[in-house]
């Protein structure tokens, strides 16, 4: 088998006619997405587009979307996949840092993708994505389709670089992720085979085509030669009617949207017997979320995806048998599952060295999906690995029987006296207090313990919290070296990333100022 994204689209077309997809402007079978894809790669290289160079979109999920993902590799370039919710300076940034020549953009991005034209040299083309009248100053895709001829295939494959993801960056500039052919076709088989879905299915995609867990639904689409079914946005009364029109069997969600679907006004109208599988990922289930859903979708198998951009999107899965509420199976429904076929995992300690079950260090990874670094970061790059095994920058242990359980990322454990403390278990902690609307714990300079934990808080509206208080509600809780020994209170939000990780480098900063650089971030 080719590690090549071009060669699955074609085996797709070949395959199947029954299968087609759909969005909210039409549907076509795989053979008419083959054929588009072919002509837009003929758009590019008339545009100037070499084998190697970057091509970025920015834009709402669609068909066109999708054939982009495929055209940019068929014309030999790489694929930048931009975050809608980013500022403009932010959008700017990874166009540079990308060296993209052409954007393709929706049309409500105009001003952004002129902003960043009057900014970047190295950006010659802006093109409106889709098939709507491109607005001045912008090139339509339509018209430009409209005199190509189809693009023979460049042959990119294996090790050739696909994709470039770019991180949340909350510890700095944000990095893009590269992510190779063989990368991104054995991650998302991995995948397809740990959640059991095939070409009888139809997938929904509802979540932004500029993540990964996304794009992998999509990639696993043409792969299978499946059905697929693409919403611009999540919106819940709009998924549900897709689901029954459409027979929708699989799609991805993160908590929050599930229980968004599942206390919508329409739910218990809505057919969703189709529905069997719903994969999500990002955290555990909440429980009061998990029994909602339990009782609202008793036929529905739910998979827990544990992974990241570098780890090529899956490393570990829960499966559905341990989505339950009681039982022994019940006890590891906290757990982020096990390692998906063709992943190996270690929890390492700072020198490489494995530990024994039961310990926390850092989660590493071994597998062929796996990024073989950051675009123009050679220096993060050679520390992303240690002895061929990919450094999560995730905190974690394993139980006997090989499950894992993620306690934070390490550049946010606190050493406080000599004792490691996970501000996540922390945090877990003071979000059980009904006052509490958004929390984040970091680890502040103390004389004595090197370094001291401090909660920042920002309290629900009409909520009524101390200091004190906080403090006392989580010494009865955890242990009290884990505790806060100060609280700080907000009037806004937290500072957060586009993807709502709070910036813990922003809070930590100026009690830091002028003592040196805190090692973990």
């Amino acid at each position: 088998m080719l590690y090549s994204l071009s060669e699955q689209l074609m085996r797709a077309a070949r395959q199947s006619r029954a299968a087609r997809v759909h969005d909210h402007v039409g549907s076509m079978d795989w053979q008419g997405i083959a054929q588009r894809v072919a002509l837009m790669a003929g758009v590019l290289r008339d545009l100037g587009v070499a084998p190697g160079d970057r091509v970025a979109l920015l834009g709402h999920n669609s068909i066109d979307y999708l054939c982009l993902y495929f055209a940019i590799p068929w014309a030999g370039a790489i694929s930048v996949p931009v975050n809608t919710r980013l500022s403009t300076a932010e959008v700017i940034e990874q166009l540079e840092d990308s060296q993209s020549s052409v954007l393709l953009a929706d049309t409500e991005y105009s001003a952004v993708a002129q902003a960043a034209r009057e900014r970047l040299p190295l950006l010659r083309h802006i093109v409106c994505m889709g098939r709507a009248a491109a607005p001045s100053g912008m090139q339509s895709m339509e018209q430009l389709l409209a005199g190509v001829a189809p693009a023979a295939d460049a042959g990119r494959r294996d090790d050739d670089v696909a994709i470039l993801f770019y991180t949340g960056g909350t510890t700095g500039r944000s990095k893009g992720v590269m992510l190779t052919h063989q990368g991104v076709v054995v991650g998302t088989l991995q995948w397809a085979y740990t959640v059991g879905v095939g070409a009888e299915d139809t997938l929904l995609i509802a979540i932004p085509m500029f993540h990964i867990a996304a794009g992998m639904n999509a990639i696993a689409a043409v792969m299978l030669a499946a059905g697929l079914v693409i919403q611009p946005r999540f919106d819940p009364p709009a998924v549900l009617e897709l689901i029954a029109r459409h027979r929708v069997s699989k799609t991805a969600l993160v908590p929050t949207a599930l229980e968004m679907l599942i206390t919508s006004p329409g739910f218990a109208r809505a057919d969703v017997s189709s529905l069997t599988r719903i994969t999500y990922g990002g955290a555990p289930m909440p429980t009061r979320i998990l029994e909602l859903a339990l009782q609202k979708l008793p036929h529905t198998r739910f998979y827990q995806i544990y992974g990241q951009t570098e780890s090529g999107g899956v490393a570990t899965c829960l499966l559905p048998g341990y989505h339950v509420l009681g039982g022994e199976a019940g006890h590891k429904r906290h757990t982020a599952g096990q390692p998906v076929v063709g992943m190996d995992l270690r929890i390492l300690d700072a020198d490489g060295e494995e530990l024994p079950r039961g310990e926390v260090g850092e989660i590493c990874l071994r597998g062929l999906a796996l990024t073989p670094g950051y675009w123009n970061r050679a220096e993060q790059t050679a520390a992303l690995y240690t002895d061929g095994w990919l450094r999560t920058g995730d905190a974690g242990f394993l139980d006997a029987d090989g499950f894992l359980t993620i306690v934070d990322r390490v550049k946010d454990m606190i050493i406080s006296g000599g004792e490691n403390v996970y501000a996540a278990e922390v945090e877990g902690v003071l979000y059980q207090h009904p006052a509490v609307a958004q929390c984040a714990v970091i680890g502040i300079p103390s004389e004595r313990w090197g370094e001291e934990i401090h909660a920042v808080v920002l309290l629900h509206a009409g909520g009524s919290a101390g200091a004190e208080e906080l403090m006392a509600f989580c010494r009865e809780r955890i242990g009290a070296f884990k505790c806060p020994r100060s609280v700080s209170f907000r009037q806004e939000p937290l500072p957060a990333t586009s993807l709502g990780k709070i910036r813990k480098n922003e809070l930590r900063a100026p009690f830091w100022a002028g003592r040196g650089h805190r090692g973990r971030g």
